[in-house]
């Protein structure tokens, strides 16, 4: 094809494709070109849509099966007998209802889980049950109870003198106790 103006030759699209494939080029219309590429992106989206609404699945069935979990914080002392039976009771409680539970002691509470620690129950109090037996139902239950160690060393004592199944706090175990949702009494 000639232009008329200048004389020059005009290649057709076709010319031009044809061309190309004489001399190696793979050379394609540009609506085909497009075609492909739309193709590519609408089998990219689908696979995308199919990933997230996996996602979505398992985190709604995770949900439905997760165990909620309550944090019990015990800072009370000694001085403090009701309130600390009151954790401790707590604790019980959601540990019978099923929820995963964990106990974390600091401030002036780690004494009161030493081996040496004094046992007191409140009149009163639920049948005037005591510190001693609340924490031995937690621990067959397999609840964990953790206290601070630089709260333990304030009052003189170390991780020795705590009573068998109480440990050392562990940051992480905060978050790993409990798949679902957390609640926290503090007392």
């Amino acid at each position: 094809m000639t232009d008329i103006e200048s004389g020059g030759k005009i290649r057709t699209t076709s010319e031009a494709t044809d061309r190309g494939f004489a001399h190696g080029h793979h050379g394609m219309k540009l609506s085909s070109a497009a075609a492909i590429v739309a193709l590519v992106v609408t089998a990219a989206v689908a696979v995308a849509a199919l990933v997230v609404g996996a996602v979505a699945l398992q985190k709604s069935v995770a949900q439905e099966t997760a165990t909620d979990g309550v944090m019990v914080h015990m800072t009370a002392g000694p001085e403090e007998q009701h309130r600390v039976l009151m954790a401790l009771s707590m604790a019980n409680r959601m540990a019978n209802m099923g929820k995963d539970v964990i106990v974390f002691c600091d401030v002036d509470c780690p004494p009161l889980m030493a081996k040496s620690a004094e046992d007191f129950a409140v009149e009163a109090f639920e049948g005037n049950v005591t510190k001693d037996d609340l924490l031995g139902r937690l621990l067959a239950k397999g609840v964990p109870i953790h206290v601070c160690p630089g709260c333990l060393t304030k009052h003189g004592l170390s991780m020795e003198d705590v009573r068998d199944g109480v440990n050392e706090v562990d940051a992480n175990e905060f978050f790993a106790f409990t798949d679902g949702r957390m609640l926290h009494f503090d007392y």
